[in-house]
């Protein structure tokens, strides 16, 4: 529906734009793929090779899919 499309365009329009992400640990059923949520409650999902947990990471918006923006961590 039209709220679903302007979501969809919102995710689109922060791709490559980097984001202080709270993390949740991993995404449950992947492991390796971290989630969390931007301090503007975008939930994003990343690769990591731990569990994250209540820590911030700085992340790039890489792309959208199903459960909100993929993104990378950044080193640094």
């Amino acid at each position: 529906g039209l709220d679903q499309e302007k979501r969809r365009l919102f995710w689109m329009s922060l791709t490559g734009d980097t984001f202080q992400v709270l993390t949740e640990g991993w995404v449950p059923g992947q492991m390796g793929l971290a989630r969390g949520l931007s301090d503007n409650y975008v939930k994003f999902t990343f690769p990591s090779r731990t569990p994250i947990v209540n820590e911030f990471v700085r992340v790039r918006a890489v792309r959208m899919n199903d459960q909100g923006v993929m993104g990378e961590a950044i080193e640094g």
